[in-house]
């Protein structure tokens, strides 16, 4: 008995030494990174940290660290060795990983500051890096630098990994790529925080009704334009040959240094206009003038085609040189206040759903609404509005609609007599079999069609004829 109590303490004493070798020999918590100085995590209880393992700085143990820094070093040293293959970050940075603020994010003096959440959702801690290596080379005196780093930053994250889908840690939605057109783009302040493509930035504000006023409606202007800039800044990229791609982002650094834009250009930036879809052209132009500003876009032939690919995209999205025009294939309006809970609203948001590729308007008698967004414009907002179709319904009787009105507006119009917000009408019919089939589906419905261009023209010879007999 007494041996075998002797073998139970020389193995408990062995476990015990070797206990204490392991900790003694054991490698203490640190972040494995090329380029981050330290990370700390703020809880309610406490804040812990970690630092680069070459500063050989020890700290009391984290199970969280434990668990979670290999993940954290692949995901940061990934991002760095690509950018090392482009030009090195200049500056160690600190991260700050807070667990009481899960959708607070910042980023000043090579400090990130990013909450749990946004953390775990994909894209915006890369996206970070990528924003701080980028504030280290884009000339800050130019006026729209931060849309222009937001834009750089989702090429970044597009040439990192080869697509673009950055993470709403609220909603569960994620960022798509060429879906934004001229002018369906703008967004008001309600729409950009209902958007995916927020800056991280903004979450916190968006989320708040005490913050929510911290977003200026320039601010909102500027950077709703983002999904659009990014969709034709990335395609015009992967249009080019894999030798350009690579030649394009080799340069990429001394690209950017050498962009500037001249007096003249600055002083047109720094104009701003109350018109909404004025200083959304202004700023787009901004943009693609300082994209074109570097001298490398004479001098080499990838900088030379890339700018030309994206003035071509820039086009095909809608962006032309009419401010203030706005087209639409399908645009319907209701001539009194319209309701986005009605049956009519939701009837054609559900439409433009099911019809990304058409550009589908709905508007009433003070606001429009680019579908399937539920968030409008002013009228105001536009100078003029064309469209290719356009139905309209009358709460007075059809005689009584003047048709000169549309003139130069649509090419086709649709009179429906009506104006009952709750009624289900089926105009899927009409985009899938043109008035005909819209006729056999809503068979108790009273409308006429014209064909405006060949309406004006016999309208211009009656009047011709009616002023000669007079």
């Amino acid at each position: 008995m007494n041996l075998e109590r002797l073998q139970t303490w020389l193995l408990a004493s062995l476990y015990m030494v070797l206990l204490a070798l392991i900790l003694v020999t054991k490698k203490p918590l640190c972040i494995d990174s090329s380029g981050v100085e330290k990370i700390d995590r703020i809880t309610a209880e406490k804040t812990e940290s970690i630092y680069r393992c070459s500063s050989q700085i020890r700290v009391p143990y984290s199970s969280y660290f434990e668990q979670n820094k290999e993940q954290l070093e692949d995901r940061i040293e990934s991002v760095l060795l690509f950018l090392n293959k482009i030009e090195p970050l200049q500056n160690r940075f600190k991260i700050t990983i807070n667990e009481t603020r899960p959708i607070e994010f910042s980023i000043a003096d090579n400090n990130l500051h990013i909450g749990s959440g946004l953390l775990d959702s994909a894209g915006h801690l890369e996206r970070g890096i990528f924003k701080m290596w980028l504030a280290e080379r884009v000339n800050n005196k130019f006026d729209q630098q931060n849309l222009f780093s937001e834009v750089a930053a989702d090429f970044l994250f597009y040439a990192y990994t080869g697509s673009l889908n950055i993470e709403d840690p609220l909603a569960k939605v994620k960022t798509k790529l060429g879906v934004a057109r001229w002018p369906s783009v703008l967004k008001s302040k309600e729409g950009y925080c209902e958007s995916p493509w927020k800056i991280s930035e903004h979450y916190l504000s968006c989320g708040s009704i005490e913050l929510e006023n911290e977003l200026s409606s320039q601010a909102v202007l500027a950077l709703s334009l983002r999904p659009l800039l990014t969709s034709v800044w990335v395609k015009s990229y992967s249009e080019m040959s894999r030798r350009g791609q690579i030649q394009f982002l080799s340069q990429f650094s001394r690209y950017l240094k050498t962009q500037n834009l001249n007096s003249e250009k600055v002083i047109e930036t720094l104009m701003t206009d109350a018109h909404p879809l004025k200083q959304g052209m202004i700023n787009i132009k901004s943009i693609t003038d300082f994209l074109n500003s570097s001298n490398l876009v004479q001098s080499q032939k990838e900088f030379r085609e890339f700018y030309a690919r994206l003035a071509i995209n820039l086009q095909q999205s809608g962006v032309n040189d009419s401010f203030a025009e706005a087209y639409f294939d399908y645009l319907f309006e209701y001539p009194d206040s319209l309701s986005t809970k009605s049956e009519f609203f939701k009837s054609l948001t559900n439409l433009a759903n099911k019809n990304p590729n058409l550009q589908i308007a709905v508007k009433d008698q003070d606001q429009i609404w680019i579908l399937p967004t539920q968030s409008s414009l002013p009228l105001k907002t536009f100078d003029q509005i064309k469209t290719q179709q356009q139905i309209y319904f009358a709460c007075v009787g059809l005689k009584d609609i003047h048709i000169d009105q549309f003139f130069n507006q649509a090419e086709k119009l649709l009179l429906v007599k009506g104006c009952e917000q709750n009624k289900k009408l089926d105009f899927a019919s009409l985009i899938s079999g043109g008035v005909r089939g819209f006729s056999t589906q809503n068979k108790n419905l009273a409308f006429i069609q014209f064909h405006l261009p060949s309406f004006e023209m016999k309208a211009k010879e009656l009047a011709h004829i009616k002023t000669s007999s007079s």
